[in-house]
């Protein structure tokens, strides 16, 4: 299914601004929207928002007299009275659009909200074929019992959903990850026995590459 490219109007809050040359310095809001094929147009300007600019000012002006009509002086009751006004002012006031066409599509059956609607930040792979991540250390596995074997140094994606999976997201895939060790990562000497040390720095990567093909 092709994606529908939607354009966003939304302030700067959003859009991380930097006079360094890393244009790909992002908040995690551009990122999902860039994800999904949506397209954010950023202003500071009044005049281009028209519409929202006028709400603000009408809001501003009416809800004060309102709350001051229904005696209301607290946050809470203020909250309750909202639901009402809403409905009150929109039934007032509301006109409806000339064109009814929903800008809104399905999402793709490939595409994991889920996944998309995340924390993400890159990090490296250590020594040991671990990542660190906020003082703990992780392993990125292929299932269960099988470790993703990663080179020194790799590019990866920590990606952190909202129902609480830690993820690793390496050459546009997902990776569950396993708990290594807790606090920040040390320097670790790998034994005798270890395959590094008997075949080599350059063997032993073309071990890891085969593994990474199966």
């Amino acid at each position: 299914m092709a994606y529908l490219s939607v354009s966003i109007l939304i302030t700067e809050l959003y859009i991380y601004n930097s006079r360094k040359k890393d244009i790909g310095a992002k908040v995690q809001f551009k990122r999902a929207c860039n994800e999904l094929g949506t397209d954010i147009i950023t202003t500071s300007v009044a005049q281009a928002k028209g519409r929202v600019e006028r709400s603000f000012s009408t809001h501003q002006d009416r809800l004060i007299a309102e709350l001051r009509l229904h005696n209301i002086k607290s946050i809470d009751e203020a909250n309750v009275y909202l639901e009402q006004y809403v409905d009150y002012h929109n039934k007032r006031f509301a006109i409806c659009s000339s064109d009814d066409t929903s800008s809104f599509m399905p999402v793709p059956c490939d595409v994991n909200l889920n996944y998309v609607l995340s924390l993400q930040y890159t990090r490296k792979i250590l020594n040991g074929n671990i990542v660190s991540y906020k003082n703990n250390q992780y392993m990125p596995m292929k299932d269960y019992n099988t470790p993703l074997l990663l080179r020194l140094r790799t590019s990866v994606i920590m990606v952190e959903t909202f129902d609480n999976k830690l993820l690793i997201k390496h050459n546009n895939k997902y990776y569950k990850t396993k708990l290594f060790r807790h606090g920040k990562a040390t320097a670790h000497t790998p034994p005798k026995t270890h395959p590094w040390k008997i075949l080599g720095d350059k063997k032993y990567q073309e071990v890891l590459a085969k593994e990474n093909k199966k």
